[in-house]
């Protein structure tokens, strides 16, 4: 509910037209539920062949992804796409 009220108030900031906002919004509901379903199918395929410990592991290393994303793209320079590419740039210098 409150990433739904911060996409929709972002979105509203950053529009170039109004009537962009609508589809936008719709389009970003359906990836969202599109990826919920297919992240539960895959943890249930999981959790079913290999047990809970992997489905645990699995979103421990999904956590970290996040964070390493957060800190990046807090960092206020980059955008979300260069920020995949910086942090495999960077992952692959280590």
């Amino acid at each position: 509910m409150s990433v739904g009220m911060a996409r929709s108030t972002y979105l509203k900031k950053i529009a170039v037209k109004p009537e962009h906002i609508t589809p936008t919004l719709t389009m970003a509901i359906t990836l969202d539920h599109i990826f919920s379903i297919t992240v539960a199918l895959t943890g249930g395929i999981i959790w079913a062949k290999w047990g809970y410990q992997k489905v645990f592991l699995l979103g421990a290393g999904i956590a970290v992804v996040n964070l390493i994303f957060r800190r990046v793209i807090g960092k206020g320079t980059l955008n979300g796409v260069s920020a995949l590419f910086y942090v495999a740039r960077s992952s692959l210098l280590l």
